[in-house]
């Protein structure tokens, strides 16, 4: 598939895509409190949304976008220098870093050499025992079978490439992450 170009990423993809969902945004708190967790890197974070919300609920946060425009858009709920200018495949932080990496909607954008790339610098900047949360369309979901063209997936144009729970379980490994879990498999 061919790779998107910026155009795609305009004021007005944001305000279409970039939306909060709050469950999500709970199960990522609950998943850092329950493991004693404190600081969250949110790759392709957009508008920076769930940073704000993190932010708000003590723990220490910092998004990375690549857009201009959702860097642009960011600065109304987000204070200075919580959101930076930086790709996924290249990730400007020190070994260890962070506790957890959350990348929300980012890696069916990224193409397979994309995601290699962004699974390398993850796990460097990873510290031990810390997680990666990701959320993806699922390539085996009953409902890519049943809507077709329509599936909402298939709506974005800049989504190069899709994953079934097996296939990036395995990705996962590869690049040495364990103790892979799945919802809604």
């Amino acid at each position: 598939m061919k790779k998107p170009s910026k155009k795609y990423y305009s004021k007005d993809y944001y305000l279409k895509r970039d939306y909060f969902d709050l469950h999500l945004a709970y199960a990522i708190r609950s998943l850092m409190q329950e493991n004693n967790l404190s600081s969250l890197l949110d790759v392709g974070c957009g508008t920076g949304k769930l940073v704000k919300y993190m932010r708000d609920k003590g723990f220490k946060t910092i998004g990375c976008e690549i857009s201009n425009e959702a860097i642009k858009m960011s600065r109304k709920i987000n204070k200075r220098g919580s959101i930076i200018k930086a790709s996924a495949t290249s990730l400007p932080f020190k070994n260890n870093t962070f506790d957890i990496i959350c990348s929300i909607s980012v890696i069916e954008h990224l193409g397979k050499s994309g995601v290699n790339k962004f699974l390398i610098e993850a796990k460097r900047v990873i510290a031990p025992g810390g997680f990666i949360f990701l959320v993806t369309p699922n390539w085996n979901s009953p409902f890519r079978i049943i809507q077709q063209k329509k599936w909402f997936a298939y709506q974005d144009p800049t989504h190069t490439h899709y994953y079934t729970p097996k296939s990036l379980s395995k990705k996962l490994q590869i690049y040495g992450f364990t103790n892979i879990k799945f919802q809604f498999k």
